[in-house]
C-alpha cells in the first residue's frame, strides 16, 4: 500500500515537472523571469535574506507567467540553525536555542530571547509584505490584481516552538482568493482545526473536498472566512 502512494506521489511530480516544461516561453512585459544574478553560497547564513528575496521573485514569476497555480515556500528547517543577527545585531545564537533556551543561548534571559524572538518574527513579516506587495503590483484583469485573485497564506509550524504547541496556532491570509476570502479582519476560530483551515483553502480553490487528513479531526469549511 505504501509502494502505490509514493509511485502516485512521484507521478504527480512527473506530471508538474512536463506541465512546467512544456508551458510557453515568457512573453511580453507581463511575464518576465527575475534576475538572478550571480550564484550565491546558499549554505551561508549572511547570504540568507537574498536567497529569501530569490525565492520570492521566482514565486511571483511563476505566478505572472501562470507557470503553476500552487506554490510552498518553506523559509527553513524546523529545527533552525540560522543565525539572524541579520535581523537584529544583537543575535548571537541560532533559532532554535534561542526557542529552547539552549545550546548558545543558555546564558541568555528569558526577556533577551523573547526580544530576539519578535525582531526575527518581524523580518518575516517584511518578507511576507515584500511577497504580497509584489503580487499586488500584477494586473490581473478586471482591474484586480494577482493578490486578489490568490490566497496567500503565512503559518509557521508550531504555534509556540519552545514548548512544541500547536494549539491557538495563527494563520494570516492576504488576498481574498478571488472574493473567497474575506480580508481586513482578525478572526477568533474558537478552537477550529487546521485541518478544516486545509478544507477551506481547497474549496477556495474548487477542490470539492471535505476532509484533509485525518477525517476525526475535520467537521468542514470555515464559514467565518468567507467574504
Amino acid at each position: 500500500a505504501e509502494r502505490i502512494a509514493f509511485e502516485a506521489h512521484l507521478d504527480s511530480i512527473r506530471q508538474l515537472e512536463k506541465e512546467i516544461l512544456s508551458a510557453p516561453e515568457p512573453m511580453g512585459t507581463t511575464c518576465t523571469p527575475p534576475s538572478l544574478g550571480a550564484p550565491i553560497d546558499h549554505t551561508a547564513d549572511h547570504n540568507f535574506p537574498k536567497l529569501l528575496q530569490l525565492h520570492l521573485d521566482v514565486a511571483v514569476a511563476a505566478f505572472q507567467c501562470d507557470l503553476t497555480r500552487v506554490i510552498t515556500v518553506q523559509l527553513h528547517t524546523g529545527a533552525s540553525r540560522i543565525v539572524y543577527n541579520f535581523a537584529d545585531p544583537t543575535i548571537t545564537c541560532e533559532y532554535h536555542g534561542i526557542q529552547h533556551g539552549s545550546e548558545c543561548a543558555t546564558t541568555a534571559t528569558a526577556a533577551q530571547r523573547r526580544t530576539w524572538t519578535i525582531n526575527v518574527e518581524t523580518y518575516f513579516a517584511k518578507q511576507f509584505a515584500y511577497l504580497v506587495n509584489k503580487l499586488n503590483s500584477i494586473p490581473d484583469g478586471d482591474g484586480k490584481t494577482v493578490l486578489d485573485n490568490t490566497a496567500c497564506i503565512w503559518m509557521h509550524e508550531q504555534a509556540d516552538g519552545g514548548r512544541h504547541y500547536r494549539t491557538d496556532h495563527p494563520f494570516i491570509i492576504a488576498g481574498g482568493c478571488a472574493g473567497y476570502f474575506g480580508t481586513g479582519r482578525a478572526i477568533d476560530l474558537g478552537g477550529r482545526t487546521t485541518n478544516d483551515f486545509h478544507i477551506s483553502l481547497a474549496q477556495a480553490l474548487d477542490a470539492p473536498v471535505s476532509t484533509f487528513g485525518a477525517p476525526e479531526y475535520c467537521t468542514g469549511p470555515i464559514a467565518a472566512l468567507r467574504g
